[in-house]
Formats: C-alpha cells, sequence, structure tokens
C-alpha cells in the first residue's frame, strides 16, 4: 500500500550512550532504544532508569564488541558519541597517548559497525574531530574504513541554539548510510538567537518561520523551588564563594536575556555557568534545561559532580529529536525501495498491525 510507514518502530543502538540524550531524542521520534552501553557506571544507572526497557550494558567498548556476533544485537541505527578529550580543541595537551586512545576507540566504532551492519550511522563529536591537525591522520583512516565497508557518509557541525536549546553548542556530526541508499537530510534550523542579529534580520528570521531561542529566563521559569537548588538531596554543592580568589574574569555569570554558553561538564572556577542573578552555580536540574532535558529526566550519580557531568556530556535531546526525524524519513524511503526486492527482510523493525 502507498501510505506511509507510521506503524514501524524502528530499532536503534546507542554506543558510548552516556546519561542517554541521543536516545531520549530518538524516543521522541518513537524509535525503540533495544540496546545502550558505556563505561561510566553513574551514566548507566541513569540511562537505565529512563529507558527501562532497554539493554544497558555498563562495560568497555571492547568487552561489548564480543557479544556483538549474537545476531540480536543488529539495529536499524547506530548512535555514537564517542568520549572527545583526543579532539577537543580545549585539549591543547593532545598527547600521543591519548591520540592513541582516540584512534583506538574510532577502530572499535567500524568493529561495531561491521558486526552490527546498522542501516544508518549517527555520530556526535566536539567540533575539533575535524579541525585538528594531529588527530587529522585518525579520523582519515576512520572516514576511510567507513567507505570500505560499503557506507556513504556527510559530515556537517549543529548548533544546538538553532533548534530550541537555550544553549550555544556548537558540535560535529555524521550520517552515514549503506552505499546507494537515500541519505537523511540534514534538519533545518527551527530557532535563532535573537542578541545575534539586527532588527531587519530578526524581521526576515521570522518571516521565513524560525523562532526565537528561549532566554535563560524561559529555561529557568516554572522550575520547582527546590529544583533550582542541589540543596534538596545534596549538601555538598559547591558555593561559588568558595573560589573568591578566582579573578572575576574567569567567573562567567550568565544573562537572563541571553542563552547559556556551552554547558560544561565539571565544576570549576572558569565554568561559564554561574546562576544570572544569584552567586552560585547553577544546579543540576537547571543544567538540564538548558540541555533541553524533560523535567522528568532523572539524573542519578554518587554526587553533583557527577551529575554535572552527565548531563553537559549529552547531546541535547530537541537536537537529537531533529537528527532522528530526518533518519527516520530516510529509513521509510529505504523500506519502500526494499519492499520491492529481498532485502525486506532484513529489516530489523518491529512492525505493528494496527488492524486489531
Amino acid at each position: 500500500s502507498s501510505k506511509p510507514n507510521t506503524n514501524i518502530i524502528y530499532t536503534v543502538g546507542d554506543l558510548f550512550c552516556g546519561a542517554g540524550g541521543f536516545s531520549c531524542g530518538a524516543k521522541e521520534e518513537s524509535f525503540q532504544i533495544k540496546w545502550a552501553v558505556d563505561i561510566d557506571e553513574d551514566a548507566c544507572i541513569t540511562f537505565q532508569t529512563n529507558h527501562a526497557s532497554t539493554l544497558v550494558f555498563n562495560e568497555d567498548i571492547k568487552n561489548f564488541l564480543n557479544r556483538l556476533s549474537d545476531p540480536w544485537f543488529q539495529v536499524d541505527v547506530m548512535l555514537a558519541s564517542p568520549p572527545c578529550q583526543g579532539f577537543s580543541i580545549a585539549n591543547t595537551r593532545g598527547t600521543r597517548q591519548s591520540r592513541a586512545i582516540q584512534n583506538n576507540i574510532l577502530l572499535d566504532i567500524i568493529e561495531a559497525i561491521k558486526k552490527i551492519n546498522p542501516k544508518i550511522i549517527v555520530m556526535e563529536n566536539v567540533v575539533g574531530f575535524h579541525a585538528k591537525k594531529e588527530t587529522e591522520e585518525i579520523t582519515t583512516t576512520f572516514y576511510k574504513s567507513l567507505v570500505d565497508l560499503g557506507y556513504d557518509f556527510e559530515t556537517s557541525y549543529l548548533d544546538a541554539s538553532n533548534f530550541g536549546v537555550p544553549q550555544k553548542r556548537k558540535r560535529f556530526f555524521l550520517l552515514s548510510v549503506k552505499r546507494g541508499q537515500i541519505k537523511p537530510s540534514w534538519p533545518k534550523p527551527t530557532n535563532f538567537i535573537w542578541n545575534k542579529y539586527s532588527i531587519k534580520e530578526r524581521a526576515t528570521l521570522l518571516k521565513e518561520g524560525l523562532a526565537r531561542t528561549p532566554t535563560i529566563h524561559e529555561a529557568f521559569a516554572g522550575l520547582p523551588e527546590n529544583l533550582r537548588t542541589n540543596r534538596s538531596k545534596f549538601s555538598d554543592i559547591h558555593n561559588v564563594f568558595d573560589y573568591q580568589k578566582t579573578p572575576p574574569s574567569y567567573m562567567k555569570q550568565l544573562k537572563w536575556d541571553d542563552v547559556s554558553l556551552t554547558v560544561l561538564t565539571s565544576l570549576n572556577p572558569g565554568w561559564n555557568c554561574i546562576h544570572p542573578s544569584r552567586w552560585r552555580y547553577i544546579s543540576v536540574r537547571e543544567q538540564c534545561r538548558l540541555q533541553g532535558f524533560p523535567d522528568d529526566y532523572e539524573f542519578i550519580g554518587e554526587n553533583v559532580r557527577s551529575m554535572y557531568k552527565q548531563v553537559g556530556n549529552a547531546v541535547p535531546p530537541p537536537l537529537a529529536s531533529a537528527l532522528l526525524r530526518e533518519v527516520k524519513i530516510s529509513l521509510n524511503s529505504i523500506l519502500s525501495n526494499d519492499s520491492n526486492s529481498s532485502t525486506a527482510a532484513e529489516i530489523t523493525t518491529i512492525i505493528i498491525d494496527d488492524d486489531d
């Protein structure tokens, strides 16, 4: 029949899943998150808490690769958000050792792709993934391996603020699909940062149907009082006054009428997330709002530090949703092209019969 495949649920596997921002976006687009893996125990507990039906593996990627010969692990879409230390432009000390680790991680991803054979791969990393001289050789080898496995790929930079997230957060993304299949389009921006544009430009953008990216004031609005600080559960929240000796130039206070700079993963004096009107760090829940996590997404951790790290490392769910929406359109066309050939049987999706 010619009606679109709205009753099909595609499956996802999430490599280096962290707390689950990528999967949160995929779930929003009705994907089934079949499995996820990460070495960070707290992140895995957070992931499992919010994705009860997903099989979560808290282990090193190397151990996980050994499981993948079981066909159960095959999925339609593989998400990957590998740790980025070696690629980060902020990491100027990128040692030979850290490059070797990055290299191994990318080889592990290729190994996983070989075994899982996904139709589409979506990968996220820091901007430096593409831009760093020192890691050029590693990334070139990675791309070549993808091509050797029979995949086409495209790369792009997307900024979360263009997708309704109140934060300037530019990241590298890769979309890869089996050669000859219909590639997903890159999602079109839906939002723009008001303060960045002239009155004339704003009028044009609004006319084109774009909306203003929410400000911090709007992002924090309506947060229950006990979630505004970490005091409800934790007493070890760093008070900003601990850093009175720090030169003020380090302390970047958020502005109510603007968006946040990139949310970082650690509590330190140079952190650019001081509350706009109270001299304290933003709380974990406020940080979640800046990343676009729903309020009922629960973060679990040994301590506040662990939670900041989990939230800061995540792919903002609204951006993940925008990407996965395009991936789904592409999968639907792959499926309708396949339905005339014998490969349709390879789809690992679950088809729901809506006749009952």
